[in-house]
């Protein structure tokens, strides 16, 4: 009996370090809405940390839904320091200063935002320039290039929601002029509510619609590295050209700039 004690001890030991070792590392994503997730856990975000799981071989990624305002807090915390990934953002999402304090893969895939209104809309060109007391709509946490600059000049009243959907209910019952979100999140939400077949939507204007993904620098150094390798060679992997396909993806245009580019500006300012 004491010869088995020593050992059952080093079995326990070894196998709680082997968990230690496997334990997956986190994907945030913070789009809550289809297409990126649906009611049922479903959705792009899912399928595509599953698709990097199958490609990452034994270090494995979880998913995490969290609002966007919740990951800034993460990602600014004074002492537990963020190790993991965030999907489907940009430099310009989360701020310059911030943006430039971890890595960031290639695009994975371009997108646009549009800005939502309850009656005829107003171009992005119109507003900026247009009467001051307007109302947009934002949500808690994201940055937005075109319209918080006019809020700090007072041209343009910022109201903050905690969601896409409570913009659109606060759109519906006249608190707000109009709103700005993903065009899939648009689309989608039209598709699952008709009676939302009213509300029109003009193009946001922006260079800032390559979607990469942020990677912590507490990440290891050969998980990071695999991982920006499979996000680079994803253009050419059928898998992912099928999501492409199945929830209306688009290359990364040319005429953008690259997540590269994109946080070398960030750290120039």
């Amino acid at each position: 009996m004491p010869v088995l004690i020593p050992i059952v001890f080093l079995l326990s030991l070894a196998l709680f370090s082997a968990q230690a070792v496997a334990a997956p590392v986190i994907a945030y994503n913070t789009y809550l809405y289809p297409p990126f997730r649906n009611a049922d856990g479903s959705g792009l975000a899912h399928d595509l940390v599953m698709l990097l799981n199958q490609r990452m071989g034994g270090e494995q990624f979880k998913l995490v839904h969290v609002p966007r305002a919740r990951l800034l807090m993460h990602l600014d915390h004074p002492v537990q320091r963020f190790n993991g990934i965030a999907i489907f953002l940009n430099p310009a999402f989360v701020g310059r200063q911030r943006a430039a304090l971890f890595n960031w893969s290639e695009p994975l895939f371009s997108d646009r935002n549009v800005l939502v209104f309850r009656g005829a809309p107003v171009s992005a060109g119109e507003l900026a320039a247009g009467k001051k007391g307007r109302r947009f709509g934002g949500v808690r946490g994201n940055h937005y290039q075109l319209w918080d600059p006019l809020v700090l000049r007072g041209q343009l009243q910022r109201d903050d929601g905690a969601d896409e959907w409570g913009n659109v209910r606060k759109l519906e019952a006249g608190r707000i002029d109009f709103t700005q979100m993903n065009a899939l999140t648009f689309e989608a939400m039209q598709a699952q509510a008709p009676e939302l077949a009213y509300l029109t939507a003009v193009p946001e204007p922006s260079d800032s619609n390559r979607r990469c993904i942020l990677i912590s620098q507490s990440l290891s150094a050969p998980m990071a590295e695999r991982l920006s390798r499979i996000v680079s060679e994803l253009p050419a992997d059928p898998a992912w050209q099928a999501l492409m396909q199945r929830y209306g993806l688009h290359p990364p245009g040319k005429s953008q700039a690259t997540s590269k580019e994109a946080l070398r500006q960030a750290r120039r300012s």
